[in-house]
C-alpha cells in the first residue's frame, strides 16, 4: 500500500490534485483510495445536518470547532481515527491479494493534511508528501476571517518562509496556471509519487537556504566573467520566493 499525503492552503487545489492522481493511479493498475484526515470529522458534521454543499458556512464553523474541541482533549484524536482506517484499507488489500482481485494495492491519497502530527503519521507509514502551492495566483477570499484559524497555521507558515516546515514535504507543487498544466504535471510525476518509477532526475523543490547557496555561486561566476572580460553585455537574471517552487 502507497500512501499519499497533500498538504497547503485552503482553495489551493489539493482536492483536484487528489483526483488528478487518483485517475493516473487506477490508469497504471492500483486501487486508489481518497482517505481525508478530517473524514471522521465530517461524517459527524453531515450527521448534524451540516453539509459542505448546502450550509458550507455552518459545516465549516462545526468542523473547525468541533474539531478544536476533540484535539484539546487529545492532540492526536483525529490522527487516530485516520490510522484505523488506513489500517483497514491495508487488510482489505492483504484480503484482496489473497483472492487475487483486480487493482488489489492501494494507493491512499489524503488531500487535506493541516498538522505537522498529521504529517508524523505519514512518516510513520512512509508516505510520499506533497506540498500544493498556488504559486503567484490570487485564491478566493483570501481575505476571509476563517483563513486565520490554526487549521491554516502549517500551511500559511510555508508561504510565508518557514523553510523547516516546508522541509517536511518530499515534493512542492505549483498550481499557479491552467488545469491542463497541473495535469501533464500529474502525468509526469504519478509514477515517482506512487512509487512504480525512480526518481531520476526529478528532484525535491530546493529550500530557501540551498537557492541562497546557487545563487551565492551564480553570483561568484557572473564576477569571474566580467573580471576576465569588462566589455561583455550583463546578463542580470532575477530569483523570487516562487523559485523554489517551481
Amino acid at each position: 500500500m502507497e500512501l499519499i499525503i497533500i498538504s497547503g492552503v485552503a482553495k489551493v487545489g489539493k482536492t483536484t490534485l487528489a483526483n488528478l492522481l487518483a485517475k493516473q493511479a487506477f490508469d497504471l493498475g492500483f486501487k486508489p483510495v481518497i482517505l481525508p484526515f478530517a473524514g471522521p470529522l465530517k461524517g459527524e458534521a453531515n450527521n448534524r445536518g451540516f453539509t459542505k454543499e448546502d450550509k458550507p458556512n455552518e459545516y465549516r464553523e462545526f468542523c473547525q470547532v468541533h474539531g478544536a474541541l476533540k484535539r484539546e482533549q487529545d492532540p492526536n484524536y483525529w490522527v487516530k481515527k485516520f490510522e484505523e482506517k488506513l489500517l483497514k484499507e491495508y487488510e482489505q488489500e492483504l484480503s484482496d491479494l489473497k483472492e487475487n482481485k483486480p487493482y488489489w494495492q492501494r494507493v491512499v491519497i489524503a488531500d487535506d493534511c493541516r498538522y505537522e502530527n498529521e504529517l508524523s503519521i505519514g512518516k510513520k507509514h512512509k508516505a510520499c508528501t506533497i506540498f500544493v502551492s498556488p504559486g503567484k495566483r490570487n485564491l478566493d477570499d483570501m481575505k476571509g476571517t476563517w483563513r486565520t484559524h490554526h487549521s491554516e497555521a502549517m500551511a500559511t507558515a510555508i508561504e510565508n518562509g518557514d523553510d523547516d516546515l516546508l522541509s517536511l514535504f518530499k515534493y512542492v507543487l505549483t498550481n499557479g496556471e491552467c488545469i491542463e498544466t497541473l495535469e501533464e504535471r500529474v502525468r509526469t510525476m504519478a509514477p515517482i509519487w506512487i512509487g512504480l518509477q525512480a526518481e531520476n532526475n526529478y528532484t525535491k523543490l530546493e529550500s530557501a537556504e540551498i537557492v541562497s547557496e546557487l545563487i551565492d555561486i551564480f553570483l561568484d561566476d557572473l564576477n569571474k566573467e566580467e573580471e576576465d572580460d569588462e566589455e561583455e553585455e550583463d546578463d542580470t537574471v532575477y530569483f523570487s520566493s516562487h523559485d523554489r517552487h517551481s
